[in-house]
């Protein structure tokens, strides 16, 4: 998948811009502040239908004004042109392929797969097991439609739960979204740790070509649910029932669990050097992208956000080297990519909201 034109209005600090590009390597130059990291995010909008920053719609809508909008046309694996289009309110959006109306989000997630790499991608190894899980989440929702359902059914039953937790409704009222939550989420659990066993092979894979190789990396999925079967996960539900209706809320399950880092037998979290850890993070997306093209066979696009600044010299030039030559690219920095890479770059300069073709 490339993107060939990207149309923005009225999104961000950008009140209107039009640009085409060429090629599959283009960099945003510019000083902190002036918006690169605002194209990738309507760049990156049309993956998900959701901003990689913020949950707030009334943020990507320039102030003062009533919607933003995106069109984009792409060239979608060589099989023609597609056109699509967003329209972005405070409380809802409307978006269009090809000028149909996308109805519901399981039928357009994962069709235009983008990767995002930024720096804030250390905030999977520090960061609270939330942000872990939505990592899960997104990559398999994006691939596997039953996934992305029986998620769906998972959370909708948890929320009645400990909704009656919380109110001390008896055990037939908790029995009847009990079975659901068992049903869906051993679903939920087997289909996480299939993926984290193959994304581990991956990592150890592009870990090894982005460092030295000395150290090995290990990813586990981290549950209470031992167990495969529906009845485990129900037994284990059972035991808990008692403790669940002290604290009033559904202390197991997969919106409980995490997943766990380690490079040489250790936890990163507390063990891994901040370099060590921004190389695995590194890691994880290069793995995320060769994940989404070999489950759905389209190339995802790869969204890198002044994130290389902070590496030294020969991690940057071995990332380059571990990037399939197949995908595009848009990067952005404060600096030009450097000649050695050996990419014809279109470079495009950003000063508060305005373009100039460098």
């Amino acid at each position: 998948m490339k993107f060939l034109s990207l149309k923005v209005e009225d999104f961000r600090n950008f009140k209107f811009i039009d640009l085409e590009f060429e090629g599959l390597h283009q960099f945003f130059l510019g000083r902190n502040g002036q918006g690169k990291t605002n194209l990738l995010e309507a760049l990156n909008f049309v993956s998900a239908l959701r901003s990689f920053r913020t949950s707030d719609r009334r943020e990507l809508v320039a102030i003062g004004r009533n919607r933003a909008q995106i069109r984009y046309v792409l060239d979608y694996e060589g099989k023609g042109l597609i056109e699509i289009a967003c329209s972005l309110q405070p409380g809802a959006s409307d978006i269009k392929v090809d000028g149909d109306p996308v109805l519901r989000l399981s039928e357009h997630l994962g069709r235009f797969p983008s990767v995002v790499i930024s720096s804030d991608d250390i905030q999977l190894i520090r960061g609270a097991p939330a942000g872990r899980r939505r990592f899960l989440d997104l990559t398999l929702s994006s691939t596997d439609p039953v996934y992305f359902n029986c998620l769906r059914q998972y959370h909708r039953a948890l929320r009645e739960r400990n909704h009656l937790l919380r109110e001390g409704e008896d055990d037939g009222l908790l029995r009847s979204f009990e079975k659901i939550l068992t049903s869906c989420g051993i679903q939920v659990i087997q289909k996480r740790r299939s993926a984290v066993r193959s994304l581990n092979d991956e990592v150890i894979d592009f870990y090894s070509k982005l460092t030295d190789g000395g150290i090995e990396p290990r990813l586990e999925y981290s549950t209470e649910v031992w167990g495969d079967s529906e009845s485990d996960f129900a037994t284990l539900m059972r035991e808990r029932k008692r403790r669940d209706q002290e604290i009033r809320a559904t202390s197991v399950g997969p919106h409980r669990d995490d997943l766990i880092f380690q490079l040489g037998g250790r936890e990163v979290q507390a063990f891994a050097s901040e370099g060590e850890q921004r190389g695995l993070a590194i890691a994880i997306r290069l793995a995320q992208c060769k994940w989404w093209f070999e489950c759905s066979g389209i190339k995802p696009v790869v969204l890198a956000d002044d994130v290389l600044g902070e590496l030294d010299p020969l991690c940057r030039a071995r990332f380059w080297e571990a990037l399939s030559p197949e995908l595009q690219v848009f990067a952005s920095g404060t600096s030009p990519p450097p000649s050695e890479l050996g990419c014809n770059w279109n470079i495009f300069s950003i000063d508060n909201g305005r373009l100039s073709v460098s």
